[in-house]
């Protein structure tokens, strides 16, 4: 297969031509610090950060105190650094509201676009040495909250209880696993697999015909292994071939084989 040069001397197939400023091992990554005016390629980046704004740098679902009379507007005051990102996390309270928001940058040589670019965030808020709080969760990266209601969540300190956790849509299924036969969800993989035993009827073996009319493209039938549940779908036809589809999910994280 034929190779392009590029003016950064790598080269990749001709197929990645049009992503190559996104997958680019040289490409240029900004510090998204206010007043940070760095930048370089993504192994450089990731140093950059660590050397130089680590006091920035907060764990992922880790409670910690912010200072909101240290916030100055649209400043960046919190990183995240997961899945082979740094995640800059904005902050600000007005008389208004309390905002924030989320955007990242990979940090990877060659970004992983499993993800799809799609996380799913955790904001809790609770009021220091009280048992006053707010969780709540969002799939877009901008949590906006009034601030009469925000101020339940400060102390005489000026000080709130801030929380965050960042999943990928992988992470966040797996967390909150999906019966694709009635559509509900779920909190954990065993009450899933609860339901599933005293709601429908299912195998314990890769075995059998699901029965049903060709439109309904929804109707499937759960197959339940020791690691992972598998949902055999309505077989259907397209362009005179009849296709069968399996999902499965596994029931434990560490299940990364082969079926």
């Amino acid at each position: 297969m034929n190779s392009i040069e590029y003016d950064c001397f790598c080269s990749f197939n001709y197929k990645y031509q049009l992503g190559h400023t996104v997958i680019c091992p040289y490409r240029k990554e900004k510090c998204n610090i206010v007043g940070c005016d760095w930048a370089g390629t993504p192994s450089l980046l990731l140093k950059h950060i660590y050397d130089n704004h680590s006091s920035f740098i907060i764990n992922d679902n880790v409670h910690m105190n912010l200072d909101l009379s240290k916030l100055i507007k649209n400043t960046t005051v919190l990183i995240i650094m997961k899945y082979g990102r740094a995640f800059w996390i904005t902050c600000d309270f007005n008389e208004s509201y309390f905002t924030i928001a989320f955007n990242n940058t990979p940090t990877d040589v060659i970004p992983d676009f499993t993800t799809e670019n799609k996380f799913h965030y955790t904001i809790q808020l609770l009021k220091p040495k009280s048992i006053i709080e707010l969780t709540t969760r969002l799939q877009n990266s901008r949590f906006k909250l009034e601030s009469y209601l925000f101020t339940k969540y400060i102390n005489d300190e000026n000080l709130t209880s801030l929380r965050i956790q960042i999943l990928s849509r992988g992470d966040f299924e797996l967390l909150n696993p999906l019966c694709y036969a009635c559509n509900n969800k779920f909190t954990s993989s065993h009450d899933l697999i609860e339901h599933v035993k005293k709601n429908h009827s299912y195998e314990t073996k890769m075995s059998g015909s699901v029965s049903g009319q060709q439109k309904d493209l929804n109707k499937c039938k759960p197959i339940i292994l020791d690691d992972v549940i598998i949902w055999h779908f309505l077989p259907r036809e397209s362009y005179g071939t009849t296709c069968t589809y399996f999902l499965y999910f596994p029931l434990k994280p560490q299940f990364n084989k082969k079926l």
